[in-house]
């Protein structure tokens, strides 16, 4: 069973992730209005905050913030956290337009 509170879908597009005020490009795999999944340069801890700057195709970036909660080695889980409803719904969006 899914421990998902929403719907992912593969992505590629550009996401910097910044933490103590660094900011690198990361590699995404997946996305959804709940998180991210991706691949970093350097392990990061769980439960370390990280901010994330997500380009979606069409639209103007988004930015927010997130919680590891999954990591091994540079595979990390990111969960989001207080995301405001019209940034949720964009995401919403975004993975229903590619499913």
């Amino acid at each position: 069973m899914s421990q998902r509170k929403s719907d992912r879908t593969s992505f590629g597009g550009p996401v910097a992730l910044c933490r103590n005020k660094e900011a690198q490009v990361v590699r995404p795999h997946n996305l959804g209005a709940g998180g991210i999944y991706l691949t970093s340069p350097q392990p990061l801890p769980v439960k370390s905050l990280v901010t994330l700057r997500i380009a979606i195709p069409g639209e103007a970036g988004l930015t927010v913030l997130g919680r590891v909660v999954r990591s091994m080695a540079q595979e990390v889980a990111v969960e989001f956290l207080g995301l405001l409803p019209s940034q949720r719904a964009r995401l919403d969006a975004y993975v229903r337009s590619v499913q």
